[in-house]
């Protein structure tokens, strides 16, 4: 009889022991890191993006941030290396134990996504109600002590609401915008485990594979840069009789989704009658384009223009815009040159040019 207690007892002493491993095992998944950063800095375009995107604030903080949203829980598995999933009720998604494709975590965290910025008819909603469970963390910067679990990580732009960073492109899949110091970018929403595991061999994180928990995680956004495009601005000058050469300048500005994205100041001039183009290639595709003659050379009057039917920037081909000016016999003015200077933006806003008090001089290019 002795015998038999001293056996259960030491057996209840191996369920407690195992009890306390397990305890100590999820105690210790409490406490996970994630730093985010950019992109990853493969290769010299990637660096340069990198430092396109890492455009800092007044106070001197990335204006690019990312929300965390918890889509589901996860807990440490009693019978395996791995984790449960219990998904949030917020969020109508299907997570399998192994996901081994990555389209399948592209599709989960695009319905994620939706479910929290889109209304029932596929619109960005005015205000969100699924709360983030971090909010605004600057990029590159760690965030501590995050609970173990299935998270939607979604990049934007600090101070911007949804319905400012949040597009629907014309696939219907959703993207998150920013705007860098050169270019803008769109970014896919994503879906990080924490704890995670590292890469296998073909690059695919999974929490089923072979090798340590990470709790101090290191992610790298994978932004999009906007296709770019041309633009070809035609100047016809019809006569000339000026003493020197006349200058005329163009302000070009691009929009996209309601936003500043492009904006340069360029020149041509002009010392007979005749035809000049400039040919500007680094316009963002699908961007609406206006071209504004701001300076129309002196003793020179405007006489007509012809825009584009449609002023969007295409990858393929360039769109044009004509303008047609003539000599002006009643205006003796002399050649002017107006000096621009370029005024950086702040708070993440593309810079500007301004014009300063003009100057006499023999024409030339705004710099």
């Amino acid at each position: 009889m002795k015998k038999r207690w001293t056996r259960a007892l030491g057996a209840l002493a191996c369920t407690l022991c195992a009890l306390m491993v397990l305890q100590l095992l999820a105690g210790a998944a409490e406490n996970c890191h994630l730093t985010v950063y950019p992109c990853r800095p493969a290769t010299d375009k990637d660096v340069a993006m990198g430092q396109d995107l890492n455009v800092m604030g007044p106070d001197g903080e990335p204006l690019l941030r990312y929300d965390l949203y918890k889509v589901a829980d996860m807990t440490r598995s009693q019978v395996a290396d791995t984790y449960d999933f219990t998904v949030s009720p917020d969020f109508p998604v299907e997570i399998p134990q192994e996901i081994e494709n990555s389209s399948v975590w592209e599709g989960i965290a695009q319905k994620a996504a939706q479910t929290v910025f889109l209304d029932e008819a596929g619109r960005v909603k005015e205000t969100v109600s699924i709360r983030p469970a971090a909010e605004n963390v600057p990029i590159g910067k760690k965030k501590q002590d995050l609970d173990p679990g299935l998270y939607l990580l979604i990049p934007h732009k600090v101070g911007e609401a949804p319905k400012d960073y949040v597009s629907v492109q014309k696939d219907g899949k959703l993207v998150t915008r920013f705007q860098g110091e050169k270019n803008s970018y769109s970014f896919a929403p994503e879906l990080i485990t924490l704890p995670t595991k590292a890469p296998d061999e073909n690059g695919q994180i999974n929490t089923a594979n072979p090798g340590e928990w990470i709790f101090d995680a290191e992610v790298y956004l994978k932004p999009a840069p906007d296709l770019l495009g041309p633009i070809r601005i035609t100047k016809t000058l019809l006569s000339y009789g000026s003493d020197s050469p006349v200058t005329f300048v163009y302000r070009v500005q691009a929009f996209k989704d309601g936003k500043l994205v492009y904006e340069k100041i360029i020149s041509m001039d002009f010392d007979e009658a005749g035809t000049q183009s400039i040919l500007i290639e680094d316009l963002p595709v699908g961007a609406t384009v206006e071209v504004e003659e701001i300076y129309s050379g002196a003793s020179c009057k405007f006489v007509s223009r012809e825009d584009p039917e449609d002023p969007t920037v295409k990858a393929e081909y360039p769109i044009e815009f004509k303008f047609v000016n003539d000599f002006d016999n009643t205006n003796k003015g002399h050649g002017i040159l107006n000096r621009f200077v370029f005024v950086k933006g702040e708070d993440g806003k593309p810079g500007h040019w301004e014009l300063n008090p003009p100057e006499k001089a023999e024409g030339g290019e705004a710099p």
